[in-house]
């Protein structure tokens, strides 16, 4: 099954007696023969947290049937553009579907523009920190760039129902208005 160049490891006594493995190298063999990777059709590089049986029956009645199944048969499945296609409609959103949106796409924008300079808050539901390439970075405590916005405005500025000078965002912090560039989510 595995080609003789992949050794595993090994086992040896240390000083105490102890059996202890050594593993050094084995998984930099194993990746470079394919195995244990994570890429390809079953691992999305997406941040996406494990649907709940609530979002799932929600989106249930918003997006295709078949697009819902072939995604959730995946091994780590990414319902972002399912959400946001169902956060497009004009059906009213329930909580939990309403809270899953903020999450995901808040965590596609981190992907999107990965930093610390700016932080999107999203109440009750996600915060994010983002990076637009100007800004001191964020480290601990409360950052210097804040932008606020509640789910209903986060929602519309994500699947591009409200523009940036429209919606209703409450920002601090000389570079906070950057993060107008992340938006819409949806192309």
């Amino acid at each position: 099954m595995f080609p003789r160049s992949v050794r595993w490891p090994t086992a040896r006594r240390s000083r105490g007696g102890r059996t202890r493995r050594r593993v050094t190298g084995f998984w930099s063999r194993a990746n470079s023969i394919g195995v244990g990777r994570a890429d390809g059709p079953d691992y999305p590089g997406s941040t996406m947290f494990k649907p709940t049986p609530k979002v799932v029956a929600a989106l249930r009645e918003l997006v295709p049937a078949d697009q819902l199944d072939l995604e959730l048969s995946r091994r780590r499945p990414d319902l972002t553009a399912l959400l946001l296609r169902a956060a497009a409609t004009d059906a009213p959103l329930g909580r939990d579907l309403q809270a899953a949106v903020c999450r995901a796409g808040c965590a596609l924008l981190g992907e999107r523009h990965p930093g610390a300079s700016i932080e999107v808050r999203v109440p009750p539901f996600a915060a994010v920190q983002l990076g637009f390439g100007t800004g001191p970075r964020h480290t601990r405590g409360t950052p210097p760039n804040v932008v606020e916005m509640s789910p209903e405005t986060f929602i519309d500025l994500a699947v591009g129902r409200v523009a940036w000078a429209d919606a209703t965002v409450d920002m601090s912090g000389v570079h906070a208005g950057e993060a107008a560039a992340g938006f819409p989510l949806v192309t």
